[in-house]
């Protein structure tokens, strides 16, 4: 699972980014070890799946969404592709 953003009036910090699988025969989500490019959290973004591969395209980072980010917000425009084939 990628992406999402904590509550507006919440005063708890965003955690650490982390990328999550959920396993639908075990009724469970553990958290997955990823290698190639640092990303963050984005929230608001479209995402999709097709032949192993998860996109995730637009959305926004903000304090909300990110550690320490600071004030306002970054509107993303790029795309977050995911090779999920590896975590069968």
């Amino acid at each position: 699972m990628y992406g999402g953003a904590y509550q507006l009036y919440v005063q708890e910090k965003p955690a650490v980014f982390q990328l999550w699988s959920y396993n639908t025969q075990t009724d469970t989500w553990v958290a997955v070890d990823t290698v190639g490019d640092n990303i963050t959290r984005a929230a608001l973004g479209a995402s999709a799946y097709y032949q192993g591969v998860g996109y995730y395209r637009g959305g926004y980072e903000d304090a909300h969404v990110v550690p320490d980010f600071g004030n306002g917000v970054l509107q993303l425009g790029g795309c977050v592709k995911f090779s999920l084939m590896l975590l069968l």
